[in-house]
């Protein structure tokens, strides 16, 4: 029901985003941080949002607000940021789907593109959501049609 909704919306025109805001250390790597920027892709939004919390002293010497419980997303070294695993992960759920991206602006209308595009987040996001190479798997093969199409139609 909420996914005819959601695609519903969206034909008509509506803008709509996935807001995620986990304090949970506990969250699953690849589930939660890893397939984040799939979901977006899967359900063709809008825009997809994960709010970041630093684990550090707020404005008044207490944490910030809803800050993690244990662990940080990112780790603070004087004045630069140190990444997490999670955040690391986070960031490569945003490089796959810029593959995706890259192979539609470059070859989109080819049938073994087509093909392809249709199936990639769904194997990602509910096909095989609990292999944890499935991203990497359809990266790759995204990565080969882009190569091996390299820009030309």
């Amino acid at each position: 029901e909420h996914l005819a909704y959601v695609r519903d919306a969206l034909g008509r025109g509506k803008r709509i985003w996935h807001y995620v805001c986990n304090t949970s250390p506990r969250m699953p790597i690849f589930e939660g941080y890893r397939r984040h920027a799939w979901f977006g892709e899967y359900h063709r939004l809008t825009g997809n949002q994960f709010f970041i919390l630093h684990d550090a002293e707020g404005g008044v010497g207490e944490r910030d607000w809803k800050a993690p419980t244990n662990g940080g997303f990112v780790y603070r070294s004087f004045d630069e940021f140190i990444p997490s695993v999670r955040y690391m992960s986070f960031r490569r759920g945003i490089y796959d789907v810029k593959y995706i991206s890259k192979l539609r602006a470059v070859a989109g209308d080819r049938p073994e593109v087509k093909t392809f595009l249709e199936t990639a987040a769904k194997r990602v996001v509910v096909t095989e959501k609990h292999d944890r190479t499935a991203a990497d798997r359809v990266r790759e093969e995204a990565a080969r049609l882009i190569l091996k199409y390299g820009g030309k139609k």
